[in-house]
């Protein structure tokens, strides 16, 4: 079916007022209509079909329930045609042509003006509507679709107004958990059913795939009217997240000891979630590379381990701090110290020993701080 599809799109290149070949449909710019119904002969002239295809297609149901007007796309004719059991020679030399819609008026109604646009656009538009790229989201009840494994189907409520596009995403921020701002889904894929609104009593099936909703995704749905299966296909979307990770400005040798000024945050969408990149400042400052680190690259916690910040019997800067009082000195290392670690320090001058923290490079804190005067003190040595 995917293959008859594509077939299809390459001969519904039409213009508005060039010279039909073969079968044609010309889509009216206005209709009228008695009753509720809107079929496709109503909005669309048929040419070059036999009488009994030209009879069996204008008799195809584009919506029900109108209560005065309704627009008829052009690209809900094409959709229409495609789920149809033509032969394989008449989608291939089919030609889409007219008015980009129709407005539909209902005579009954005694509406005396039509609403909707009517310009000479041809169907092939259909095309850049199915292809446009990042897909909104309209949440509504029984649309979708609960995180399911790969291969397990899922079946979309039956909501006009959503089309297989929608469904899938909302599918895919289901399974990832995340707010819709944080994802973006572009599909791959170009299919005038994608965008098409799902009509009364049809529901689409999905089945995922792949095993996570990220990076490539691939799923197979069907279109189905209540068991009877009016298309299939294949749907491949490109899915990327929201993530925030750090970025080295200067570049990095092996054994220095990453400092606030060595980097900065940076928003970028990724196609996988990788954790030792989703790292904060917190946790890699004081550390130590294990490799060089180039400029731009983004900072990896597997790329450094605790470095050794005091050695034993080396002279420190001391900070005393309690409250808003700070008194600097200096006191000799009776151990090592990574930072964050305690060790025992001693004041050559009184020989008094003194338990302190290691924060930075042959830097140590007797009391507590919070992080920002912890960054300030680092910084002063």
């Amino acid at each position: 079916m995917r293959s008859l599809v594509l077939l299809a799109l390459l001969g519904l290149v039409g213009t508005g007022g060039g010279t039909a070949w073969g079968q044609s449909v010309l889509v009216r710019s206005e209709a009228r209509i008695t009753g509720a119904v809107v079929r496709l002969g109503d909005v669309a002239l048929l040419e070059g079909f036999s009488a009994g295809q030209t009879e069996r297609l204008g008799q195809v149901e584009l919506a029900s329930d109108v209560a005065t007007t309704r627009t008829i796309k052009a690209e809900q004719v094409l959709g229409a045609l495609l789920t149809q059991d033509l032969p394989r020679e008449t989608m291939l030399r089919l030609q889409v042509r007219g008015a980009a819609s129709c407005a539909v008026v209902r005579d009954d109604a005694r509406q005396t003006e039509v609403a909707g646009a009517t310009g000479g656009t041809s169907a092939l538009g259909v095309m850049n509507v199915a292809a446009q790229r990042t897909v909104p989201v309209v949440p509504e009840a029984g649309t979708v679709v609960g995180a399911a494994g790969m291969g397990s189907p899922i079946v979309a409520g039956e909501v006009k107004s959503t089309t297989l596009a929608e469904q899938l995403t909302q599918q895919v921020l289901t399974q990832l958990q995340l707010a819709r701002e944080d994802v973006r889904v572009s599909f791959e894929t170009v299919n005038v059913l994608l965008e098409q609104s799902v009509q009364a009593g049809q529901k689409w099936q999905i089945r995922p795939l792949n095993k996570t909703q990220v990076g490539t995704v691939q799923w197979e749905a069907q279109l189905l009217e209540k068991n009877r299966v009016l298309a299939r296909l294949n749907v491949q979307a490109k899915v990327l997240q929201r993530r925030h990770g750090l970025v080295a400005v200067v570049p990095l040798a092996r054994g220095d000891v990453l400092a606030a000024e060595h980097f900065r945050e940076e928003e970028r969408w990724v196609d996988r979630c990788n954790p030792a990149q989703q790292v904060t400042a917190k946790e890699l400052i004081g550390l130590e590379a294990l490799r060089p680190i180039a400029l731009g690259a983004a900072l990896d916690s597997r790329d450094f381990k605790p470095a050794e910040l005091v050695a034993r019997g080396q002279i420190v800067t001391v900070y005393a701090v309690s409250g808003g009082l700070k008194i600097k000195t200096s006191a000799k290392a009776l151990q090592a110290g990574k930072l964050h670690e305690q060790i025992s320090v001693q004041n050559d001058k009184t020989g008094d020993k003194l338990a302190a923290t290691v924060i930075g490079r042959g830097v140590v804190v007797v009391g507590t701080l919070d992080e920002k005067m912890e960054e300030q003190l680092r910084e002063k040595k």
